[in-house]
């Protein structure tokens, strides 16, 4: 009994990864990584609010109803991330900012059919 608990937890162990001290570089890293993704995130954001401005202002509501329910899952990755996580430095939240700006990134994509075909309309 001894020898296959020792045998399985052998073969477990190789499997199972903790971080009690990250590499040097590694968090400042991966915080400038997420503060990159943030930006970006930002960014397309608000050129996404812009474009809906220019075309159709009085539903503006959709993108900013877009952005404040999408928001939950990166919010909901960071958070619970922190708390079951064992690898080194943060990366929870570079992949929370990531999630945020591929969102952000297809609204710009979605605002910016919809101005396209706003104008075309307009054009005739």
């Amino acid at each position: 009994m001894k020898i296959s608990i020792f045998l399985l937890s052998c073969l477990f162990s190789a499997s199972s990864y903790a971080c009690f001290s990250a590499p040097e570089g590694l968090y400042e890293q991966h915080e400038f990584q997420a503060k990159i993704y943030f930006s970006l995130a930002i960014a397309l954001c608000v050129l996404s609010i812009t474009l809906r401005l220019l075309s159709n202002y009085k539903k503006v509501w959709v993108p900013l109803l877009f952005v404040t329910t999408f928001t939950y899952w990166p919010a909901y990755i960071w958070h619970w991330g922190h708390a079951y996580s064992g690898s080194c430095g943060m990366p929870e939240i570079v992949l929370a900012f990531q999630i945020l700006a591929g969102g952000m990134a297809f609204l710009l994509v979605y605002e910016a059919f919809n101005f396209y075909k706003v104008r075309r309309s307009n054009a005739t």
